[in-house]
């Protein structure tokens, strides 16, 4: 990759002689340009690009949208594969899981240090946007929001509170409104933050559901849950309702987006689709947990948008590249079908979708003219790519960080091998 000199981002910079995945609907351009001003993408177009400030010959390089992680949980990448081999509630129960337990018993400065390392480790492998359901309340996100200043990645914050605000009696009786000191915790963890989230619907009441989201609502930040992730939790909500999870966090919470639906009942599923509601799911970090594989055809059927995320860095690298092949290759082996998922749709997944789950695809998700500078550059003359006669298909199911030779966010070069 041959450039003239400079650091960071630059008035105007000029991507030449580059193959670009393009548009919303990821459309190759075998050989382009991409012109970039203060940050932004003026001009995408065939052929050459003229000239500019600073000049990039990218010969041999791909460049895509930078990956949106729609789902995280950065904070435990202080235990990595801890609790391998653990049923999920052991795993991640809020209330007496073995993350939790370790996130309380771990110093600020060393949480601070891992989630810091693990943007890190996210920017060198193409993301430049995530999305982390941050435990803590607002101690939490503001521990986060360290991590991560300086750094060039986009970072949405959904914190949670602090701790569950109810009895075990008092989610029995699903009738409790939320506690006053709880409802001035939401306000608090919402000034500093890009939204809410909660663990599950099972951690709250329905009236508690109904003033989390009317808070986040006349804020103006997102709303998103975990649902039918396992089936457990289904059951739970039954039991204790009458509805299933699903059901719940539709009627009283609204979300902006749900995660995981892994375990969901084609009724769930058309609830979700009729109420327009996006999907990520975290395909990986549901097989690894053995809570199944979630219904990913299914929920394309029904007209859902679907997003990907790699959840819990305690459980997977935060590596979107991994992701995508284990979708792509898992849905066409359960499906017994090749043609499906199409590779561009996968590349969706782990962009534009996300980009349009938390309501930024007017900023970023793609590479089109208007839109923030988040590019990645991926070297398709590296022995793994070599000879391939469909970028997009290797892409997604060859492509891997060692292939990743710059990241762009906004303009700045965040990362260069």
């Amino acid at each position: 990759m041959k450039r003239s000199a400079w650091a960071g981002q630059s008035e105007s910079i000029l991507l030449d002689n580059v193959a670009i995945v393009t548009g919303p609907d990821m459309e190759l351009v075998p050989r382009g340009f991409i012109k970039i001003e203060n940050g932004r993408i003026l001009v995408v177009g065939e052929g050459s690009g003229g000239s500019a400030k600073h000049e990039m010959d990218c010969e041999g390089l791909i460049a895509i949208p930078g990956f949106v992680d729609a789902h995280t949980h950065v904070g435990d990448s202080i235990a990595k594969d801890a609790g391998v081999g653990l049923p999920i509630a052991e795993v991640v129960s809020p209330i007496r899981g073995l993350k939790h337990e370790i996130l309380r018993s771990t110093s600020d400065a060393e949480l601070v240090a891992a989630m810091r390392e693990a943007l890190s480790d996210m920017i060198r492998s193409g993301v430049t946007t995530f999305a982390d359901f941050r435990e803590g309340g607002i101690s939490g996100a503001k521990l986060l929001l360290e991590a991560a200043q300086g750094l060039a990645i986009r970072t949405v914050i959904l914190a949670r509170l602090s701790a569950v605000p109810f009895t075990i009696d008092e989610l029995a009786k699903n009738s409790a409104a939320l506690p006053d000191r709880a409802v001035e915790e939401v306000r608090e963890v919402l000034q500093i933050t890009h939204g809410i989230s909660s663990s599950s619907a099972n951690d709250l009441t329905d009236p508690a559901m109904q003033q989390i989201s009317d808070l986040a609502r006349k804020s103006g930040k997102l709303r998103a849950i975990h649902v039918a992730e396992a089936k457990e939790s289904i059951e739970k909500s039954k039991r204790r309702t009458g509805m299933t999870d699903v059901e719940r966090v539709v009627k009283y919470f609204a979300p902006d987006f749900v995660v995981h639906m892994t375990n969901a009942s084609s009724e769930d599923i058309d609830l979700v689709a009729r109420n327009r509601i996006p999907v990520v799911s975290c395909p990986r970090a549901n097989s690894i947990l053995g809570v199944g594989f979630p219904p990913l055809v299914r929920m394309t059927r029904a007209g859902l948008r679907l997003a990907l995320g790699t959840d819990n860095v305690m459980l997977n690298a935060p590596d979107m590249f991994r992701e995508m092949d284990y979708v792509a290759r898992m849905v066409r082996a359960m499906e017994r079908d090749p043609s499906a998922p199409k590779p561009a749709d996968v590349l969706k997944m782990a962009t534009i979708n996300g980009a349009k789950a938390l309501g930024m695809d007017g900023e970023i998700g793609s590479i089109e003219g208007g839109k923030a500078a988040d590019i990645l550059l991926v070297d398709a003359r590296d022995l793994n790519l070599r000879y391939s006669r469909d970028p997009v298909s290797s892409l997604v199911l060859r492509a891997g960080v060692q292939n990743v030779r710059a990241v762009f966010v906004g303009g700045r070069l965040a990362y260069e091998r």
